[in-house]
């Protein structure tokens, strides 16, 4: 009982933040692991552990080196192990959830009011990602074109945009172009 006591004042105060296990070795206490979720960007995402002490090595699911990164929307599993001398090894896994982005954060599409002049004027949406499919209503040339007036209307004109985006919820708005004489 007495040796065992020894130990664990031993353990205390060498660090602070790790402790001895029942065989002897220390346990990592200073690593945070956890689950995280973001909204969907298109860029790469992973999870990394913090407080992990310099002497340690990390490696991720099945001994790499590097963390795996995703991108697309899905409920991914990333397992770390971190080993040292004289330690338990620290295992855990965590879940990286990349939810569905929100095109209303990316997407400018706003009233406009110019002056008339005679010439045609319209409403361009900016921010669209690539590859989108994109639909105005009404159409210009085509759906994915925006339509055009040249014609006074204090009322405005609405014009709808509909945008369907890979990892982004459906985004639908109707500002309206407004020709003031």
């Amino acid at each position: 009982m007495k040796i065992h006591r020894l130990a664990l004042l031993s353990c205390a105060s060498i660090f602070a933040l790790i402790s001895c296990g029942s065989n002897g070795k220390k346990d990592f206490t200073s690593i945070i692991f956890k689950d995280e979720e973001i909204g969907y960007d298109g860029k790469p995402h992973t999870i990394t552990p913090t407080g992990v002490p310099s002497f340690a090595h990390v490696t991720y699911d099945d001994g790499k080196e590097e963390p795996p990164s995703y991108t697309d929307v899905n409920q991914y599993s990333i397992s770390i192990k971190v080993t040292a001398d004289g330690y338990n090894d620290y295992l855990k896994t965590a879940t990286l959830t990349i939810k569905e982005g929100s095109l209303y954060d990316v997407i400018i599409f706003e009233d406009v009011t110019v002056p008339y002049d005679g010439q045609p004027h319209t409403i361009v949406a900016e921010g669209i990602p690539e590859g989108a499919t994109i639909k105005y209503t009404p159409c210009g040339d085509s759906e994915d074109k925006p339509p055009y007036y040249t014609t006074a209307n204090k009322m405005g004109y609405p014009i709808t945009l509909d945008v369907d985006a890979k990892g982004y919820e459906h985004y639908t708005r109707t500002p309206k172009l407004f020709i003031i004489p």
